[in-house]
């Protein structure tokens, strides 16, 4: 497979959604009750990761595997072609990106993400 030298990278953590229907286990209320506020609140689980923005992809992939029972990475590729919407919302210590494309949304957090936002703005719009 033939990839494209990267234009830019950010480290981000990914909100990688609870999946529909999904219950969580009462043992969990009872052992990490904290966690699992946390999890019903932000809705998902935060994955670290590196953003990648290429010629014509926007490219997650995780850095690092967290303890479960798949010991594969994730990974996600958008292409900039299906990106309708960039939103930015400022946080106390980061920023929440916000990409809304053709299958859905995804939710990432980052710090001084500016440059690499103003990169893939530009990257938008010239498509």
């Amino acid at each position: 497979m033939n990839r494209q030298q990267p234009a830019s990278s950010i480290p981000v953590a990914w909100l990688k959604p609870i999946p529909e229907g999904y219950r969580i286990p009462l043992w969990r209320w009872l052992l990490v009750p904290a966690t699992v506020l946390m999890l019903k609140r932000s809705g998902g689980v935060w994955i670290s990761g590196t953003l990648t923005l290429a010629e014509d992809d926007l490219r997650f992939t995780q850095t690092k595997a967290i303890k479960t029972k798949s010991t594969q990475l994730e990974e996600w590729t958008v292409p900039l072609g299906q990106i309708t919407d960039l939103t930015v919302a400022p946080g106390f210590a980061s920023e929440t990106l916000r990409i809304t494309h053709a299958n859905g949304v995804h939710k990432l957090m980052a710090a001084r993400s500016e440059d690499f936002v103003a990169g893939l703005r530009k990257a938008l719009s010239a498509r």
